[in-house]
């Protein structure tokens, strides 16, 4: 059992971890902290205690704020309150907030102790049987969205009705917002109807979730306002925050699938940006983007990656992103560009060779470039990456033996050929096993690593650029085998050549 003691008194913290740690029969994890503020950000940090204990008059945040906020963000967590007898009236309002019990500082003992931590566990378990209900109704709602989206999707109304009788194409509008946290088990106690409007929730993907609305009034304008009055609503609910929010209101129009996808990509960009609304940016729900890929910048770029000019190509990359962001470009285009432009870079360092170890640092870099979900988190992973980048290439030798040199001119000519190390060696009228602890000790990666690192570098080129099957790419990249083509492109690149080729998909 993970317990959090929470006084403002080391004694009576230490006091209290001592009796909770000669619990008969129970493995227990004690945590401690000063106050409220202190507990709830070691709750946030990843400590879901099974049991809080907490005094009441306490520095920053008191025990009773500190338990009205536990029970509205975490409803599943116990909470006990530690008490001297002048503050009964303190522990009445605690209890009304939701506390479990109480516990007596001036004659606190063990059996005190194991008696809270019995009813705790009963409580628990009444609670869990609760809030499976409670996920099951969010799980069934998943699965019948899951089970449409990879249908043909062709009969709207038939998923709606198995969904909830009272929805229907006619008059369906589509909400979908993104929380702060996950609210599965929350879910089924979301307002449904607020004014006009009738809504059932839906989880979409982690903490987006749909909203699919009947609005009883007629309008386009009023039914506007009635989305946003129902969204207001939901803002104060205190147990989770809006982060993003997007709505289509001509379902019947779009079709259902077509209208989730343009909310999901509204939502995206909302939240990427930070934005409340479109009036702030020249981007439009129907896929109106900026051609970014015409910018004379984003030219320059590549031409200065050719020549291998590191800071150059840098502050060209940094400039490029800040054009994506002046212009407001899809975050999906914006990844695309940055990914772009990333793997040109990492083709520098697979050519130059700055080792495994750089390599897939730079590789883990671009990942997390892609991954990011708002303009700050890819601004920053970007500049991290060239960072790296220039340490990367700044910090190899300038000069290489002239062996190797012309090693790497055989390889960059015949990549997609068979290569051998007696062909590599021969180039240069050298020993096999000389050339092979050479290559190694100035590029820092062994012969066959460095090809295979560069044929796949030209396999990304082939997978963004063109419709040659996964086949063809693999034999115009010098790997015979299908199979094994597949199995180096995920080692080094952390997805199939066909989740590579998808993430660049329109």
């Amino acid at each position: 059992m993970r317990i959090l003691v929470v006084d403002d008194d080391i004694l009576i913290r230490k006091w209290l971890t001592m009796l909770l740690g000669q619990l008969p029969g129970e493995n227990v994890t004690v945590a401690i902290a000063e106050n409220g503020v202190k507990a709830l950000k070691k709750i946030e940090g990843g400590f879901m205690p099974d049991l809080l204990i907490t005094d009441i008059k306490m520095p920053q945040m008191d025990g009773l704020e500190l338990c009205q906020r536990v029970k509205q963000r975490y409803p599943q967590v116990p909470v006990v309150i530690l008490s001297a007898y002048e503050e009964f009236s303190f522990v009445r309002r605690a209890l009304q907030l939701g506390a479990l019990d109480y516990i007596l500082k001036v004659d606190m003992r063990l059996d005190d102790i194991s008696a809270v931590i019995e009813k705790a566990k009963q409580e628990q378990s009444r609670s869990a049987s609760i809030d499976n209900a409670r996920f099951r109704y969010a799980e069934g709602n998943y699965r019948l969205l899951e089970a449409y989206l990879k249908s043909d999707k062709t009969d709207d109304d038939a998923f709606l009705q198995r969904l909830d009788e009272g929805l229907t194409m006619d008059k369906l509008k589509l909400m979908m917002v993104r929380l702060d946290r996950s609210i599965d088990g929350e879910l089924e106690n979301l307002p449904r109807r607020t004014g006009p409007v009738n809504a059932v929730w839906i989880p979409y993907h982690d903490t987006v979730y749909i909203a699919l609305m009947r609005i009883d009034v007629a309008g386009q304008e009023q039914q506007k306002e009635a989305v946003y009055c129902y969204l207001e609503d939901l803002r104060r609910i205190d147990s989770f925050t809006i982060q993003a929010w997007a709505t289509v209101l001509n379902c019947d129009e779009t079709g259902l699938n077509d209208a989730i996808e343009t909310c999901r990509s509204v939502l995206e960009f909302k939240y990427y940006y930070g934005l409340e609304n479109f009036g702030q940016v020249p981007y439009h729900e129907s896929g109106e983007r900026s051609p970014t890929a015409m910018m004379p910048t984003y030219k320059k770029f590549f031409e200065a990656a050719d020549r291998y000019q590191v800071e150059e190509a840098a502050d060209l990359l940094r400039r490029c992103l800040d054009a994506l962001h002046r212009t407001c470009c899809h975050p999906a285009d914006v990844e695309k560009h940055l990914s772009l432009m990333c793997h040109k870079l990492l083709a520098d360092t697979a050519v130059i060779g700055v080792g495994a170890e750089g390599f897939n640092r730079a590789l883990m870099q671009i990942q997390t470039i892609s991954k990011a979900d708002t303009s700050q988190s890819r601004r920053q992973a970007l500049e991290e990456f060239i960072s790296q980048y220039v340490l990367m290439l700044s910090s190899v030798k300038k000069k290489r033996s002239k062996a190797v040199t012309q090693a790497l001119a055989y390889i960059d000519a015949h990549y997609a050929e068979k290569i051998t190390l007696d062909q590599v060696a021969g180039c240069a009228f050298m020993n096999s096993t000389y050339m092979s602890e050479l290559f190694k000790k100035e590029m820092g990666v062994t012969l066959n690593d460095y090809i295979n690192n560069l044929r796949i570098i030209h396999a990304c080129e082939y997978l963004r650029s063109s419709n040659l099957s996964i086949g063809q790419v693999a034999e115009r990249c010098g790997f015979t085998d299908q199979n094994y083509f597949a199995k180096v492109f995920k080692k080094i690149l952390g997805k199939t050549p066909s989740q590579y080729r998808n993430s660049f998909s329109s």
